[in-house]
């Protein structure tokens, strides 16, 4: 399939993720192979910043229907090949948000909720970058009910710890009350400009 590289990913990471490819898939860009994969159920991703090119580029994907991993993924499925979730690109900014765990769990009474997140800053930039990382919590009607802001500087990358807080009287999920609160979590350089 061929793709146009939108021109304002210019100075960006671009990777390529794949959600759901049944049978080792082996992925190819502009010719280039950039890797493969043989888990079915998992996201495959790849940085393709190196590879892709501004303007038209193609991608290329050869599943094999049977591998030695079908034997892992055999049990309770059946045995369809192809593409099963969606395949696409996106573009993150030099220094990101590479991951974050957030835990949730209640207290020992089920009354009150504890809340503590990692979050994961990847800098491709070659230079050390000054960030800061916060986060707001928001309940259903969008009233903030924790947050939290950590400042580092990142070499190639820093894991940021925003250790345990409790909420009071947490709305607790359960297939009755369905309850949900929004995170929000922010990076941004230096000089306050958000990054994402």
């Amino acid at each position: 399939r061929d793709f146009n590289l939108p021109a304002n990913w210019e100075g960006k990471e671009i990777f390529l993720s794949a959600d759901g490819t049944k049978g080792a898939a082996f992925y190819y860009l502009n010719g280039t192979f950039i890797g493969m994969n043989k888990d079915a159920k998992t996201p495959a991703r790849f940085n393709i910043t190196k590879i892709a090119k501004p303007g038209m580029n193609v991608i290329a994907v050869q599943i094999h229907r049977f591998s030695d991993a079908n034997y892992l993924e055999c049990q309770d499925m059946w045995r369809l090949s192809g593409f099963e979730r969606d395949i696409y690109i996106y573009a993150q900014p030099k220094v990101r948000i590479a991951d974050f765990t957030v835990r949730t769990p209640l207290d020992k009474t089920y009354k009150d909720g504890e809340f503590s997140m990692d979050v994961l800053i990847n800098n491709a930039s070659g230079a050390n970058k000054a960030v800061s990382v916060s986060y707001n919590l928001m309940d259903a009607d969008g009233k903030t009910v924790l947050q939290s802001k950590e400042e580092k500087a990142v070499n190639e990358s820093a894991k940021i710890t925003f250790g345990q807080n409790v909420i009071k009287n947490v709305k607790a999920w359960t297939a009755e009350t369905p309850n949900l609160y929004t995170l929000v979590i922010s990076l941004k350089d230096a000089s306050g400009k958000l990054l994402e």
